[in-house]
């Protein structure tokens, strides 16, 4: 794993991970080149360099590091995202391209028409919520 020193509170540098965010095997998968989806769930492009696991329901409203809570998405739009509603970022266009980059993808450790299936459950109770 890369690491860059950290400064340490009494200065001594100390290596940390780099990390953003999370790893689940959403992501490992496409690190890997296992699954290629060109753009993330807000139709942002996806490169190894910028994908991150972007939270459907945010950690910080209790949401939980699970695949069927996880979408792929640039650092970008998942830092700019934070935890503001899901309504405000995702487009009925950018989620249709989304969901048909996974539909055919069939591995022994991902099945794409489950992981869509799971996805718009989470992403229609997210957005129930949010019309409260």
């Amino acid at each position: 794993m890369k690491t860059n020193p950290v400064e340490h509170k009494f200065g001594h540098p100390k290596p940390y991970p780099v990390s953003f965010g999370y790893t689940n095997k959403l992501k490992t998968l496409y690190l890997r080149g296992k699954i290629k989806p060109k753009s993330g769930i807000y139709g942002d492009r996806l490169t190894k360099k910028t994908v991150s696991l972007e939270h459907i329901l945010p950690k910080s409203l209790g949401g939980k590091t699970e695949i069927e809570n996880l979408a792929l998405a640039s650092m970008r739009m998942n830092n700019a995202r934070g935890n503001k509603p899901l309504r405000e970022f995702l487009t009925p266009e950018a989620l249709a391209k989304y969901i048909d980059q996974f539909i055919n993808i069939k591995i022994p450790e991902f099945d794409g028409v489950k992981y869509v299936s799971n996805l718009l459950k989470t992403i229609n109770k997210v957005l129930d919520m949010e019309k409260v």
